[in-house]
């Protein structure tokens, strides 16, 4: 039944209820072919993302993917819940939500730039993650970025460094800072600057071309 609501598509949202439940069925299977209806639905399944969420910890991995599927096609409404998943203790929900997020895409980039500023490293870190998901890696987010270089955790400011690098010429305004993480005390940090560095000036040297 999950499957064949699927292919219905968003006609089946008065059948929500049901699939909401389906997600915790016994066979994998229909947790998956749930999870795949209720994202079918799209935004006006946004009840059921709380149960979506749970299902991150699903033992079957494809079950995972379907849901952090179904989240990117709920979109904004989703985002919220998923801003708190990063924040979960446990680390399939942390990355499947960084996950869902960069399948949102732009309608995302508001709550994760407060993300990468929040004090806790596990949420900066899973938010800028969660930038580099995204098809399109977002310029707004190179302010916030900037500022995360200067973290105390050395995975942070590598992480940063990276989406920097990943966004490429858009980030030129980063180029100082990057200079200066050059100079970080751990290597770690240094070799992803050196390689933001190098991405953001080739890629500008082909724009120019």
């Amino acid at each position: 039944m999950a499957f064949a609501l699927g292919e219905i598509g968003p006609e089946a949202k008065e059948a929500m209820p049901a699939l909401i439940l389906a997600i915790k069925d016994q066979n994998e299977n229909v947790r998956s072919f749930a999870a795949n209806a209720l994202g079918s639905i799209g935004s006006e399944a946004k009840d059921a993302v709380p149960a979506l969420i749970l299902s991150f910890k699903d033992e079957a991995a494809h079950v995972q993917s379907c849901a952090v599927g179904a989240l990117g096609k709920i979109g904004k409404e989703a985002v919220p819940s998923l801003i708190q998943a990063i924040k979960d203790q446990n680390e399939h929900v942390r990355n499947n939500a960084s996950l869902a997020l960069g399948k949102i895409g732009k309608e995302a980039v508001p709550s994760l730039i407060q993300a990468i500023k929040d004090q806790n490293l596990i949420v900066q870190r899973h938010a800028a993650l969660a930038l580099l998901n995204m098809e399109t890696k977002p310029k707004e987010a190179v302010p916030a970025l900037i500022l995360a270089l200067k973290a105390q955790d050395r995975t942070v400011r590598g992480i940063m460094a990276f989406a920097l690098g990943e966004i490429g010429p858009e980030a030129k305004e980063a180029v100082p800072a990057l200079i200066l993480a050059l100079k970080d005390q751990d290597e770690y940090v240094r070799g992803k600057a050196a390689e933001a560095l190098e991405k953001i000036e080739k890629n500008t040297l082909k724009e120019k071309e």
